[in-house]
């Protein structure tokens, strides 16, 4: 998070506390695509070159009425929802649950625009190559249906927002109240993302994310589809909550937490 007075990195937001840096949820979006570009067939990775401003749109997530929270009793429940973590008050399980849906259901609509976009290509091929697809307005439509779902997931590797196991598995112990406590550290535990191993997973997960929604929107029952992607390439793989994982132990991760 930027403090006021602080000198902004570029790409920070002047003047707003935002979660995390906006530089970092660029370079984390810019290397989601990236990743997403490379694992996707080549007649598939047109579709990412529409989406230039897919990490601005990332970033303008933090342009919300939650920033607002707890400055002059101001507490809206369920304001912290898009950005991983919870109300005083929440349980873990309630608040990952809300966050959770948030991705999915974003990244569902984002499917349905690539599914349009891409049935127009396949269906008016001549059309396409000559230029009548609208791949400006297309791009902007599936970036603004994406971008929550993209903040939200890499909100979640977040040291400030949420305490992950280590390496490798990053599974999540501790879902944060955006409280008095919390603010005291928010902005340096924003700030140790860069270059760090939880940053490399954010992307990891980004571009997992990507992907699932561009190849589900290829497949006749898309939506369906990418519920089965979601589910196995990033909720299983990068979202799991240790209290709802079968045989979880607590002593199989630190319990170091940031903020205890």
């Amino acid at each position: 998070m930027g403090d006021r007075g602080r000198k902004p990195n570029a790409g920070a937001i002047p003047g707003i506390k935002v979660a995390w840096e906006s530089a970092a949820h660029v370079q984390m979006t810019r290397g989601g695509l990236s990743l997403a570009q490379t694992n996707l067939p080549p007649e598939l990775r047109q579709i990412l070159s529409w989406l230039s401003d897919l990490p601005q749109k990332v970033v303008e997530q933090d342009y919300s009425w939650a920033n607002l929270t707890g400055v002059f009793g101001y507490n809206p429940k369920g304001g912290q929802v898009a950005h991983f973590m919870k109300d005083e008050g929440q349980s873990d399980i309630e608040a990952y649950d809300l966050s959770k849906d948030l991705i999915l259901a974003s990244a569902a609509k984002a499917v349905g625009v690539v599914r349009r976009s891409y049935l127009y290509m396949t269906q008016q091929p001549k059309l396409y190559r000559w230029g009548f697809g609208d791949t400006q307005g297309w791009g902007q439509e599936i970036s603004a249906c994406l971008a929550p779902a993209l903040h939200t997931l890499q909100d979640s590797f977040s040291p400030a927002h949420v305490h992950r196991s280590q390496e490798p598995l990053f599974i999540i112990l501790e879902i944060y109240a955006w409280d008095k406590v919390n603010k005291i550290h928010h902005s340096e535990l924003d700030a140790s993302w860069k270059n760090s191993a939880l940053g490399m997973a954010a992307k990891a997960a980004s571009g997992a994310l990507i992907k699932c929604v561009v190849l589900a929107a290829v497949d006749p029952n898309s939506q369906n589809a990418f519920q089965d992607f979601a589910q196995n390439y990033v909720v299983d793989k990068y979202l799991r909550l240790s209290v709802a994982l079968p045989n979880w132990r607590q002593n199989d991760a630190p319990t170091r937490s940031a903020f205890g």
